[in-house]
């Protein structure tokens, strides 16, 4: 079952909307650069950023490369103040003590949309 986004939250946020996504992506999950613009994020890759609005494949997209806080889907449970890390479909994960974390969750949630405090969006 899918998740709904009721109210999103980004704070601070600094957007980079030069971006082209390669493949149809969907608003408030993580991404990752490539050669030809933006894809979404896989596990424990370098994160770029987050895509703010839906985008149709070849589309140019709008993506957050820094924020203070801001919404993303998770992955199974995270819970507040677990340090969390990219997975499969753009999503977030309680990472472990190997990961690289890309965040710190700000609530607790299983399978649903939750606001973290991102760390280590790379602009590269």
């Amino acid at each position: 079952m899918a998740s709904t986004l009721l109210s999103p939250t980004i704070q601070d946020p600094v957007y980079n909307c030069n971006n082209i996504a390669d493949e149809t992506l969907t608003a408030w999950h993580l991404v990752k650069r490539t050669a030809t613009g933006v894809a979404l994020a896989g596990a424990g890759v370098d994160v770029y950023g987050v895509v703010v609005s839906d985008a149709a494949s070849a589309a140019y997209t709008e993506v957050a490369t820094d924020a203070t806080l801001v919404t993303c889907e998770c992955s199974g449970t995270v819970t507040k103040g677990e340090a969390v890390k990219s997975a499969t479909g753009g999503k977030i994960a309680t990472a472990s003590s190997a990961d690289t974390a890309c965040g710190i969750a700000e609530q607790t949630g299983t399978n649903t949309y939750i606001t973290f405090r991102p760390l280590t969006f790379k602009a590269a």
